[in-house]
């Protein structure tokens, strides 16, 4: 800690220390140690450079080809190619590549990131290999996210260029395939709402013609947004059937046998616009070895062939070109992400850079913003006796400490004419003079383990401390800082505005004075560019300048914290804590919902009231199932007037390629917005109110197995004694009728209380909010316009107002009551443009067992 002397570790001391403090009891001093490195009054800094390897040290090297990413006006696969007719929305190409494409608009050429560009998946071939195709053409100018095709993009694409030309080619196979868009949807859409894509195989002797006829087609229907479209091919994960020794007689073969294996032909290494990665891997088969942080530099100048000032450049802190990426916390050994610029590829065009370890490829499993296995925020607050994920992932540890050994990896994309040259020869001392070597034990079951088990211990003691003191303001940030340092003990931390305010919270700040090198967060990720290739605009203004998180020490390590020798819940000691914001993000709870969570006080939430007590009013209303086997036709067309929903970003870990887990696609714009106006037709029914009084019937006489399956029907029937009991109506003027339905549909920024009744509690609200706020403003409003119309058609809704969606009091006046002379409370309802109709002769009360239900379903 500040102010505190320094006393130099290394690794096997930093572990043998820890083991010592953990044996004696000394579980504070042992927590604090591991985690902010202070014990005995000095601050621990670790240097693991004790254990660089020597001159005369034996690395066995292996080079590969890992993958292979071509883009051309050609297919250039020699096999057979297995065709969607429907794409998966997950295969359309989201990710940054780290390549561009020319797209000329005006006088100005763009250099766009091929992973911004308009595609959609068409077939694959081999095990691994994917072809897309590219539609330059649809791209937009400071767009974002268009990736992912329409839906009538897509639609056209099928019915008027992809059919047709798979027609035109084989006439008899053709008639295996689905006539239109349409037909396939209804095809593919299996009972419980998930959808099956089928494959059609394209035989290898039409495969080279399938282009042809595709532009052919796209020139007789005027497809203008497929004009020029390109192939995409995409070789990933080979590098094990790859391997070889980095000389170039076995380079040169085992590229053509790479090729020959993949069924791509010889002649693609003659041409432009193909990359392949390049990979050598540093090997010592008694131990692992782990790249030197200060040897970045004079690494990327032998295998690029740059100078020692640009090479300099590339690799300084705080260069937008480079990204570091710390192994195990330690700031002396790390891996690093560099995209050179055109003045730095050198002669063999090197168009991105890895250097990282093998190890983390036992933890990896890309999940959202995550690169691989993480802990989640509740996981750190809700368990018995210990985190279970603590748990397997110290057991991992221990499995892998005598029998993991961690490579270190350099990784290259380059033209494919480069491939056979480069990464050959590299000088042994280069390799030599780069690299850490420590025993597996000391990796896997050394710092890593005990660090992990600290942060364990942290957790059980905040879990069994005082509820109260759990929740203030620095023991929760600890919690959150504990998740954020789990995870990324393992994998490259997460990135993003609330990761920026957690480690500005946790760690120690560097100030204007430190010295240039010091390891600090915030300076290392590229300004302009997120990791999808989008441009970053969540950057924190607010963020002081002057003062950075950072890693003064060597290590991780915490700022100052108070545990149980001190505090009797482990926190932070007082300082800058994290803002509601971020709490949300890594807990999915503000901190007003955490603090009745972890210390409920027996006033319980709607949300903590659903858990424990279920009454048949209150619970929330029950999704809409499509029971009846066939698909439910959309009532929206939103998706033919060229809207869609925006792609969820999917950031996949460049320094490990490989298959991501594929779910089901999400349903469509006018499948979503279609599902939610059958959910608030049923809603609106379920919630109406009773009369009180446990022995007297509903006010709305449809029976509870039709509530289920309600429909436009009822709303439109003006013949209220059909639907209620009792009732009080009004004819809307249009402002009436318009702010009962901003109640109902409210706009993209509204805020609904949390006192308002049944909103909360209504399925169809909640998924309409999601929905509008995942859009711009502009779909937002027209949606609402859309949903407006539908609404519009009904002759009756609620009289919903701000705080309730069904009102039964008998003010404000101008409502009539039905029947006449009832007295009591009675929902009120707006009507169009007409009074409607009341038949004296319905059900008595009590009676309704036994009388014909007219929205009950037949009886079998």
């Amino acid at each position: 800690m500040e102010g505190l002397p320094h006393r130099t570790y290394t690794l096997l001391e930093f572990n043998a220390l820890s083991k010592e403090l953990l044996g004696a009891g000394r579980e504070s001093d042992f927590i604090r140690f591991a985690l902010t490195g202070e014990v005995d009054g000095h601050q621990a800094v670790i240097d693991p450079y004790v254990n660089r390897i020597s001159n005369r040290h034996s690395i066995n090297l292996r080079r590969d080809y890992d993958s292979l990413i071509g883009v051309s006006s050609e297919i250039e696969i020699k096999s057979e190619l297995y065709i969607f007719p429907l794409s998966r929305h997950e295969d359309t190409l989201k990710t940054n590549i780290h390549l561009t494409w020319p797209i000329r608009r005006g006088n100005m050429t763009h250099a766009v990131p091929i992973g911004q560009i308009p595609n959609i998946m068409l077939g694959k071939w081999g095990v691994r290999n994917m072809l897309r195709v590219m539609f330059p053409a649809a791209w937009v100018p400071g767009k974002k996210y268009q990736q992912q095709l329409s839906q009538g993009m897509q639609r056209d694409f099928f019915e008027r260029a992809l059919r047709p030309a798979i027609e035109s080619l084989t006439p008899e196979e053709a008639e295996e395939w689905p006539v239109t868009y349409s037909d396939e949807m209804f095809r593919g859409r299996r009972a419980n709402g998930a959808f099956s894509f089928q494959q059609k195989i394209l035989d290898a002797y039409h495969v080279p013609m399938l282009p042809g006829a595709l532009r052919e087609k796209i020139d007789e229907k005027n497809l203008g947004w497929a004009d020029g479209c390109l192939f995409l091919h995409q070789v990933r994960g080979t590098k094990s059937a790859t391997t070889h020794d980095p000389v170039e007689d076995e380079s040169s073969f085992a590229l053509d046998a790479f090729l020959e294996a993949n069924s791509i032909h010889q002649r693609i290494q003659g041409k432009e616009s193909w990359w392949i990665d390049v990979g050598v891997e540093c090997i010592d088969s008694k131990g692992c070895l782990l790249w030197r942080t200060d040897s970045h530099g004079h690494v990327v100048q032998h295998i690029s062939g740059i100078t020692d000032r640009q090479a300099g450049q590339i690799t300084s802190p705080g260069s937008s070109a480079y990204q570091q990426d710390l192994t195990s916390h330690l700031t002396a050994v790390s891996g690093c992400r560099i995209t050179p610029g055109s003045r730095t590829r050198g002669p063999h065009q090197i168009m991105y850079i890895q250097m990282y370890t093998t190890e983390k490829s036992l933890v990896y499993n890309p999940d959202g913003r995550h690169h691989g296995k993480a802990m989640t925020g509740m996981g750190a607050i809700e368990f018995k006796a210990e985190p279970s994920f603590c748990r397997s992932l110290y057991e991992l540890y221990r499995n892998a400490r005598s029998r993991i050994n961690s490579h270190a990896r350099l990784e290259v994309r380059v033209p494919i004419k480069s491939a056979k040259t480069v990464l050959l020869n590299i000088p042994p001392e280069v390799l030599r003079q780069s690299l850490v070597g420590l025993h597996s034990t000391t990796l896997w079951h050394g710092c890593p383990a005990f660090r992990l088990l600290a942060a364990s211990r942290t957790l059980i003691l905040q879990h069994n401390g005082p509820a109260k003191l759990r929740i203030s303001p620095n023991a929760l940030t600890l919690t959150a800082g504990i998740v954020w340092f789990i995870n990324s003990l393992h994998s490259r931390p997460e990135e993003g505005k609330a990761a920026r305010d957690l480690v500005a919270s946790i760690l120690p700040h560097a100030g204007p004075d430190d010295h240039e090198d010091l390891y600090t967060f915030g300076r290392h990720r590229p300004a302009h560019e997120n990791e999808d290739g989008s441009d970053s605009d969540d950057q924190d203004d607010s963020e002081d300048a002057q003062a950075r998180p950072s890693v003064p020490y060597g290590a991780v390590f915490f700022r100052a914290l108070s545990l149980p020798d001190v505090s009797a819940v482990p926190r932070l000691k007082s300082g800058r804590t994290v803002n509601d914001e971020t709490l949300r993000h890594y807990f999915g709870k503000t901190l007003s919902e955490l603090r009745r969570r972890i210390n409920p006080i027996g006033i319980l939430t709607r949300d903590e009231e659903a858990r424990y007590r279920i009454p048949t009013s209150k619970k929330l209303t029950p999704t809409y199932v499509n029971l009846t086997g066939e698909p439910r036709p959309n009532v929206f067309s939103l998706e033919r007037q060229g809207y869609s929903l925006p792609p969820e970003p999917v950031d996949f870990g460049s320094d490990l390629e490989g298959d991501a887990c594929v779910e089901a696609p999400s349903d469509s714009l006018d499948e979503r917005l279609s599902q939610i106006w059958r959910q608030f037709l049923i809603d609106i029914v379920a919630k109406s109110p009773n009369p009180h009084g446990a022995g007297k019937p509903s006010y709305c006489r449809i029976s509870v197995g039709a509530r289920t399956e309600v429909g436009e029907d009822v709303y439109k029937n003006e013949t209220l004694s059909d639907i209620w009991r009792a009732c009080r109506y009004k004819i809307a003027k249009d402002t009436e009728w318009e702010t009962a339905f901003g109640h109902l549909w409210p706009p993209k920024h509204s805020v609904t209380s949390a006192k308002a009744q049944n909103y909360r509690l209504c399925s169809y609200f909640i998924s309409y909010k999601e929905l509008i706020a995942s859009v711009d403003d502009n779909l937002a409003n027209v949606m609402r316009s859309h949903i407006r119309a539908k609404v519009n058609r009904l002759y009756w809704i609620p009289h919903a107002t701000s705080d309730k969606i069904w009102n039964t009091s008998r003010t404000p006046s101008g409502f009539t009551t039905l029947p006449q002379g009832h007295a009591g409370a009675a929902p009120r309802l707006l009507v169009k443009g007409r009074n409607p109709k009341w038949e004296e002769d319905a059900e008595e009360d009590g009676q309704e067992e036994d009388a014909e239900d007219p929205y009950r379903p037949p009886s079998p």
